[in-house]
């Protein structure tokens, strides 16, 4: 069973990006917005190609749209006929593929709507980071594995994903997004497919995928735009996990770096060589520089702290709200100086008076 490929596709929502929250109307995007890359005429494959732009991403999650995370909210999890279950897999296979592509559907249709997308407009967001799964393309899927069709998601990669056989499926997907995000006009403003999110770390097992799956990606992707004949200013930008990750140097087996970009997701939740104070996590994210291989987004970050210190006092999000508005504030101010720009994670989360994990919540 392929368990991996949280492949995700950044969606731009406006063409700009004024301010943190918008002094100016924004509007509808008609096309893809190169605007957020400088793009230098040199093609040296040792030069950085891309610098930031004056425009920065600012952006939220999808979670819990087309894959369901239980905890971010147990009720809409049971809404969606699922209650008990672990995963959308589980609870397929559970309760039978009719019954499961019902209920996706609606959920589909409730947690996410036209209303939450004009509310991240009005915040002045720009961008959306959508998780997808290779089982949107149902001729991927083997007999033995269950997911609500017609499906997108996210999935945390394990070992198993790391052979030819996965690998393949999934350069498969991307050349088929690929054609699609370029010949379909509802996809015109999806600028960035990520190959594959948060693969293990200091693990030998990864070093497949930086040989032999990344260079294979990204050749199948630019194939497809070749043959369609893509202009370069239309060209997708490919995303890797960065270095900081841990999981290597993502350009290291790539013979062109043209329009890659570079994912990094940043929780002080779970960085163990920071003090869990106050002042230490205001410190820490003043001065965190995230930038590592080149044009560097912060895919993934949020407010919440280690699970020991969450429920105490001293780190309660009702009684503390001048802190985390500070902590917020001195984690978008690094971002958007060292690199590209940031997307909160998630969008909303139902987990009653804590909106650390909620963008929505905390507004």
């Amino acid at each position: 069973m392929l368990k991996a490929a949280f492949i995700t596709a950044l969606v731009a929502l406006t063409t700009s990006a004024s301010a943190w929250l918008p002094n100016t109307e924004p509007h509808a995007m008609n096309e893809r917005d190169n605007g957020i890359f400088v793009y230098p005429l040199r093609t040296d494959p040792n030069n950085k190609r891309w610098l930031p732009a004056t425009k920065k991403i600012r952006g939220v999650n999808l979670g819990s749209l087309f894959i369901y995370e239980p905890w971010i909210d147990s009720q809409e999890w049971a809404n969606t006929g699922c209650e008990g279950e672990k995963s959308e897999f589980d609870c397929v296979m559970n309760k039978g593929q009719d019954v499961a592509d019902k209920n996706f559907q609606a959920h589909w249709k409730r947690w996410i709507n036209q209303t939450d997308l004009d509310e991240m407009l009005s915040y002045g967001l720009n961008t959306i980071r959508v998780p997808l799964g290779y089982w949107l393309k149902e001729d991927l899927v083997d007999n033995s594995e269950h997911f609500p069709k017609p499906f997108t998601g996210q999935y945390a990669p394990t070992s198993g994903f790391y052979s030819g056989y996965n690998y393949d499926r999934a350069i498969e997907w991307l050349e088929w997004m690929a054609d699609i995000i370029h010949t379909k006009k509802e996809y015109r403003n999806v600028g960035m497919l990520e190959l594959v999110n948060e693969p293990l770390n200091w693990d030998k097992a990864v070093d497949s995928l930086r040989k032999t799956y990344y260079p294979e990606a990204y050749s199948a992707i630019r194939n497809v735009e070749d043959k369609l004949k893509v202009t370069s200013k239309d060209r997708l930008h490919i995303q890797m996990m960065g270095s900081l990750w841990g999981s290597g140097k993502p350009t290291e087996f790539l013979g062109d770096t043209s329009f890659t970009a570079f994912d990094d997701h940043r929780y002080l939740k779970w960085d163990t060589s920071v003090e869990v104070s106050h002042g230490a996590y205001i410190k820490k994210s003043c001065s965190d520089d995230r930038n590592t291989d080149g044009p560097t987004i912060v895919g993934e970050w949020s407010l919440a702290v280690p699970d020991d210190a969450e429920k105490t006092d001293a780190w309660n999000p009702q009684t503390q709200k001048e802190f985390y508005t500070k902590w917020f504030s001195a984690q978008v101010h690094a971002y958007e100086k060292h690199t590209l720009g940031w997307v909160f994670w998630t969008w909303k989360a139902n987990l009653g008076d804590d909106y650390r994990w909620s963008y929505r919540g905390e507004l």
